[in-house]
């Protein structure tokens, strides 16, 4: 029996685990053990649904529902991210090397 379901592509859902808990793993790494059935964060696996055609091949899609269930469980045993901040550096840099697309010629010193 054909049912109608909202799915996700593997980089929403990536985008939305990244969301929630942060890096604490590459997130495309995790779900592609799941696909191949290999280990379990956390105890819990994320499978697709099926597989959808982008233009180039068949790539996997999540159900809404699985992915939730899957953030609710996995949400019990991680801590939610401390934002990080990035201190930016200052350096001097030639711009008009940068402005002709030589930027790996910039020597930031």
């Amino acid at each position: 029996m054909k049912v109608k379901a909202q799915v996700l592509t593997t980089a929403q859902v990536v985008a939305l685990l990244y969301r929630e808990f942060g890096p604490v793993r590459e997130w495309s790494e995790v779900l592609h053990d799941h696909r191949k059935n290999k280990s379990p964060f956390k105890g819990v696996f994320l499978f697709p649904v099926g597989r959808q055609y982008d233009g180039q091949c068949k790539r996997p899609r999540y159900r809404v529902s699985d992915v939730t269930t899957f953030i609710r469980h996995v949400a019990h045993y991680c801590p939610k991210p401390i934002r990080s901040d990035f201190n930016p550096v200052e350096v001097e840099i030639d711009e008009t090397l940068s402005r002709h697309g030589l930027w790996y010629f910039n020597k930031a010193a």
